[in-house]
């Protein structure tokens, strides 16, 4: 069966290279961002598992590392609220969506979905998602199946894993290290699946001993559709321990339906795998310039209190706190004398110290995260475009990213998974037969509503403005625009309340009742001069007729 599947020479190799790659291009930035901006995080070789020394002793100045705190919070409280939802089902076939049975089939798994996620550890596992993203621009997370919870998560830190990608520049293979004790190997594997000198371990009740297992999940080249297999399927998984004797011995062979792994990336420049350009990245000049100084201020203070001194030789002078130094009252001409004299600018360190912080909490948006993380379900998407037009419009790419890269394939592996245990409701007849990639996913979360509320409102403000300034030249083109149509997609752009929209029946009457009045008034300003003109025609008709006129008397009568 192994040697059918796969070769476990080419495995190891296929790992070694990926792990390759990762340390030389790019652990050395990573351990450098790690030591200035969030000590805590990454996991790189040699470095012991549940390893709970202090970590930060280089870390002075903590500014970068709590910013990035509230980034993930932010984050979290942004775009995937576990007290608001922040997606809803529909169909690519959006007249079929608005069928009544179908819309309450996809509410329905809308909810059943929602309860899986927050039985699980999934918002915990997107916590750590967050902050790894923040951080180090990559952020990788799996979901696997789980009997108990239905499904369980994971979020992964840097060193602790490599990624590869296909054609299309989508990650499809992930390989990691996992330090696991011996129990936890015998548990999760088998006894019989382990190495010899696990075995021996767990038999002499060597149960804190570490053992390194190897895992790769990657396309599998010998799947075969259809066919029911739990290693043949699309994506393979292989299980291994570091340094085992038997060359050909797997831990575990398995498999997925589903890449079960989604990697976030703040930002992918061409085609390199990992992510770059995050907050951590941006950030780690000035993290290690407020390190420096700081410490340079602390020196100055510390000088400034307690300088240097110049003592005689035959003086022991005390230099604690009410010490008592004893000296000859004939020799009164010794004294201690500071070294040098000095007067450290310390106010404009100071303030070169508050702009670096400043700089640092711009690079991590700290306005915005802090006001996501703290907002309660009275903030609306629409304050939060108000007061964070700029940040949102800068994150919108990365917040596409992440929908694309994360939540998209962790709701539709979460339905799989789902539909797999049976737990999805019987569909209407209309979707009997349905694949679910005919779903589709909208993103409700504040800030996704913020951002299609800030795009819509400005392009309705654009080109409202645009056809008021050419107006005045041609007018012509104020026909173009529907002016009802326009204010209306910008109240509900603007979540504006709906008591102060009329609806269409109000409008008609309001606008009735103006061409009413308008016509009364026209009528009113007429009015004089049609009284005038008939006051005119009275005063003609009532002329003295009797009256002859020279060509009547002339004629000798009436002229007919």
């Amino acid at each position: 069966m192994i040697d059918e599947l796969t070769d476990k020479g080419k495995v190891w190799r296929r790992f070694n290279d990926l792990m390759t790659e990762r340390k030389t291009k790019y652990d050395p930035i990573y351990k450098e961002i790690r030591e200035f901006i969030h000590p805590a995080r990454g996991e790189f070789d040699n470095e012991l598992a549940n390893d709970g020394r202090r970590k930060d002793k280089r870390l002075i100045d903590q500014t970068a590392r709590r910013v990035s705190n509230v980034l993930g919070a932010g984050m979290q409280g942004g775009l995937t609220s576990k007290s608001q939802e922040w997606f809803s089902l529909t169909l690519r076939d959006k007249e079929l969506a608005d069928y009544k049975p179908v819309r309450e089939y996809l509410d329905e798994i809308k909810t059943r979905l929602y309860q899986v996620l927050e039985r699980s550890n999934f918002y915990q596992a997107m916590f750590g998602c967050y902050q790894e993203l923040g951080t180090f621009s990559t952020a990788p997370v799996i979901m696997l199946d789980d009997d108990k919870r239905v499904l369980r998560c994971r979020s992964f830190t840097v060193g602790e894993y490599a990624l590869a990608q296909n054609e299309g520049h989508e990650i499809n293979t992930f390989a990691r290290y996992i330090k696991m004790t011996v129990p936890q190997v015998v548990e999760c594997f088998g006894k019989e699946n382990a190495s010899t000198r696990v075995q021996e371990l767990y038999d002499r009740g060597k149960y804190t001993e570490t053992v390194t297992v190897m895992n790769i999940i990657e396309p599998n080249d010998m799947y075969l559709p259809g066919k029911i297999n739990a290693v043949k399927k699309p994506y393979r998984s292989l299980y291994w321990e570091e340094g085992c004797d038997d060359k050909d011995k797997f831990l575990r062979i398995s498999g997925y339906e589903e890449f079960p792994v989604m990697a976030g990336r703040w930002n992918v420049i061409g085609s390199r795998i990992y992510g770059e350009d995050g907050p951590g990245h941006n950030a780690l000049g000035e993290s290690k310039s407020l390190q420096v100084m700081q410490k340079d201020l602390l020196t100055a203070i510390e000088l400034q209190i307690k300088p240097p001194v110049l003592v005689p030789d035959n003086l022991q002078v005390n230099m604690f706190p009410g010490g008592m130094t004893v000296f000859n009252a004939q020799q009164e001409q010794l004294a201690v004398k500071p070294l040098f004299e000095m007067e450290p600018n310390v106010k404009d360190t100071e303030y070169k110290i508050e702009r670096f912080q400043e700089i640092i909490e711009k690079c991590y948006y700290y306005d915005l995260f802090l006001m996501a993380s703290s907002a309660d379900k009275t903030m609306t998407a629409y304050e939060m475009s108000v007061r964070q037009q700029e940040k949102l419009t800068v994150l919108g790419p990365v917040i596409e990213n992440v929908q694309n890269d994360v939540h998209r394939p962790a709701i539709s592996r979460g339905l799989a998974i789902m539909e797999r245990r049976g737990l999805h409701p019987p569909p209407p007849r209309e979707l009997v037969g349905m694949n679910l990639d005919d779903l589709d996913i909208e993103y409700t979360s504040i800030f996704s509503q913020a951002i299609r509320m800030l795009n819509k409102s400005t392009s309705i403000m654009e080109v409202v403005g645009f056809v008021n300034s050419v107006a005045p030249t041609a007018p012509e083109v104020l026909d173009i625009v529907n002016f009802d149509e326009a204010v209306n997609e910008f109240a509900i752009a603007k979540r504006a309340p709906q008591n102060i929209i009329r609806s269409d029946e109000e409008i008609a009457a309001i606008r009735e009742n103006r061409r009413k009045q308008q016509e009364q008034r026209q009528l009113a300003e007429l009015a004089p001069v049609a009284a005038q003109a008939a006051q005119s025609v009275k005063e003609l008709s009532e002329a003295d007729t009797a009256k002859q006129s020279a060509l009547t008397n002339l004629l000798g009568g009436p002229v007919f």
